[in-house]
């Protein structure tokens, strides 16, 4: 499904077309790109790997097929689209320029995805990632998204303090969180602060919240993702004589 808006800035557009018919030749694309299947991709094609005819996009732009190829013509040299072999039409910086659209998308979705973590709960979980990701692939199709739920379906495994469903701010965490580090670190972490804090042997006792852990200042991830350094820091002196590391009880 295409999007519902796109995003327009005047101060590069207002004088920069030297008449009302290019400037309607270029809005244009825009909205034949921001409501097709691939504006992720800052694409216009009519299907994968096939674009439209230019006497299509003339039809779609209502003027005539000369028209249209002048333009084209000009928004190719100044750079502001590029022509695929298959005439696949692609918009030059569109994930830049629309990108707060991408951005939000998780959030405006939330209460779908909410009911698609209470379908997820109501079956046993076999909490591999490879597993958890095949789960929530077919229900999810945005990968953001899905990377979003993949995060708090682990941080709620961990029973450190389960949730009752996602919010902005969670995501907003878990969005800073990806940009510095893969998605198997950041599961790695949660699954080792969760053995940490609901154990009696080490000393970090302390519960955050998904938000709190993803959110402050200190890299959480960085601190938790090795679980040898985690095991190292973190055990209680008293008991560091009778525990060898990934042998004995406290393993």
């Amino acid at each position: 499904m295409g999007r519902t808006w796109i995003k327009i800035y005047p101060d590069k557009t207002l004088n920069g077309f030297s008449s009302l018919e290019e400037k309607g030749c270029w809005y244009t694309l825009l909205e034949l790109c921001g409501i097709g299947v691939f504006h992720n991709d800052g694409e216009i094609a009519a299907i994968k790997n096939m674009g439209f005819m230019d006497a299509q996009l003339a039809d779609l732009m209502r003027t005539d097929l000369k028209t249209w190829l002048k333009y084209k013509i000009t928004f190719i040299e100044r750079k502001m689209i590029s022509v695929k072999p298959d005439n696949t039409i692609k918009i030059t910086n569109w994930r830049r320029y629309q990108s707060e659209y991408s951005r939000q998308k998780p959030f405006r979705d939330l209460k779908e995805v909410n009911n698609i973590i209470k379908e997820l709960y109501k079956e046993t979980i076999d909490y591999r990632l490879e597993i958890i990701e095949s789960k929530v692939t077919p229900l999810v199709t945005d990968k953001v998204t899905r990377n979003y739920v993949i995060i708090f379906l682990y941080w709620n495994h961990s029973k450190v303090k389960p949730h009752l469903k996602l919010t902005p701010e969670m995501c907003k965490g878990a969005e800073s969180a990806l940009k510095l580090h893969e998605l198997k670190d950041v599961i790695q972490a949660i699954c080792n602060y969760g053995k940490v804090v609901n154990s009696d042997c080490y000393r970090w006792n302390y519960r955050w919240t998904l938000q709190e852990f993803l959110g402050r200042k200190v890299d959480n991830v960085e601190r938790f993702k090795d679980w040898e350094v985690v095991h190292n820091n973190y055990l209680d002196k008293k008991k560091r004589d009778d525990y060898t590391l990934g042998r004995g009880k406290f393993d």
